[in-house]
């Protein structure tokens, strides 16, 4: 009798609250290729109980680390989860050298003694011919000697891959690079750390992008935006990193054509974006839209003529909103920040210095018109389908994971 195919997804909150966008979709391709697919959340730090939904043969497990500092502390102290393999590296690493170094690898051993006590005796239920998948790279439940007979993947994305931007340091991530049968690296940028900098052999190393579902059919052969406006939409949190600010100034810096900027997203940095715009010339509208779900972005691009999609974060990994436009045949602006260039070329868009500032922005937003501004609408809209459709890389993905 042929085995059921089983996979575990490890998460940090999915289904629970709206982050791990990207997942849902990745999630019903998984779906499709196995008969069983269990969903395993790390925390659920939202204050309702509310689910989104689901395929019919996943079933989700309660989140397994309970929410409070205090109650985090106690039940990861006392359990009797292994750690001997975070003291070594507490060691190994100097860890003890750096205070902020210190909380990173602490909050990670506690985090993980409960995560370890509470879903081994449900891992156990599944055998070993389930899948281990950890959407992230923060897996010590990996190098336990638990997990050592179970195929293990592991994908990586920015925030959970970057060292530099923790200050050199994230737990464990070598001997977990290690333990894992699978590596999915978001980007072809963090593959070749990955064989640089951790020494991991390139057989296991399978770059998969992220991507975004067909939206339209074939590329765009003409833009119609009413009265020769320019519409701009950005999307993203707006705090430091992302620098709307920037984008604020730019948008304000156009005199002599009639400008429409559109914010999907919200931040620490809100009312700085707002004050920035209270006084708009007559010939430019802005709309701040605050958060809004991928479904409402896409639901935009399909009733409205975008000109640029434009990202001026200072960090990036490879930003899927800018898949998201692409799809729709929107030619993009963007820094050139984390893997971004893998995206955006001069093909379909414009790269920008990390330096750039309003006028050079502000000049690229005006060359709109014309065959080459044409051209770069077809290749935004090809670039989509070559690398970034959902379809084509979720099914490998699925399919890799049958051949662990």
């Amino acid at each position: 009798m042929k085995s059921e195919r089983i996979i575990v997804c490890f998460t940090n909150s999915y289904p629970y609250g709206n982050r791990e966008t990207y997942f849902e979709t990745e999630l019903g391709y998984l779906a499709n290729h196995f008969d069983k697919v269990i969903i395993l959340p790390k925390y659920n730090p939202y204050k309702t109980g509310i689910r989104r939904a689901i395929p019919k043969n996943a079933e989700v497990w309660p989140p397994l680390v309970p929410q409070g500092k205090v109650t985090r502390i106690f039940k990861g102290i006392f359990n009797l989860s292994p750690f001997s393999f975070y003291i070594r590296e507490f060691f190994q690493k100097k860890v003890y050298r750096s205070s902020k170094h210190v909380l990173i690898w602490g909050w990670s051993l506690i985090m993980f003694r409960i995560f370890y006590q509470r879903a081994k005796p449900i891992l156990q239920q599944f055998g070993n011919a389930a899948i281990w998948y950890s959407y992230w790279a923060e897996a010590p439940l990996f190098i336990t000697k638990f997990a050592s007979n179970y195929k293990k993947a592991v994908r990586m994305h920015r925030g959970d891959f970057y060292v530099s931007e923790y200050g050199g340091y994230l737990p464990l991530r070598q001997q977990i690079y290690d333990a894992a049968d699978l590596l999915l690296p978001i980007s072809e940028n963090i593959a070749s750390m990955l064989e640089k900098d951790y020494k991991i052999d390139e057989s296991k190393v399978m770059v998969n992008y992220l991507g975004v579902e067909r939206n339209i059919s074939s590329p765009p052969d003409v833009l119609s935006v009413e009265n020769n406006m320019l519409r701009v939409v950005s999307c993203s949190r707006i705090d430091p990193i992302k620098r709307v600010d920037l984008l604020a100034e730019t948008v304000l810096a156009v005199k002599d054509r009639q400008i429409e900027w559109h914010h999907f997203g919200d931040g620490t940095e809100f009312v700085k974006v707002k004050c920035i715009i209270e006084d708009l010339p007559d010939n430019i509208k802005v709309f701040l839209h605050g958060w809004a779900e991928q479904k409402q972005i896409l639901d935009f691009y399909k009733k409205h003529n975008v000109t640029w999609f434009v990202n001026v974060s200072k960090h990036e990994g490879v930003p899927v909103s800018i898949m998201e436009a692409m799809s729709f045949g929107i030619p993009v602006i963007a820094t050139d920040a984390g893997a971004t260039r893998e995206l955006v070329n001069k093909d379909n868009g414009f790269l920008l210095a990390l330096d750039d500032g309003v006028e050079r922005i502000k000049a690229l937003l005006l060359r709109d018109n014309g065959a080459v501004y044409l051209s770069k609408r077809r290749q935004a809209f090809l670039t989509w389908e070559d690398k970034f459709n959902a379809e084509a890389n979720f099914t490998t993905l699925a399919q890799r994971f049958l051949e662990l």
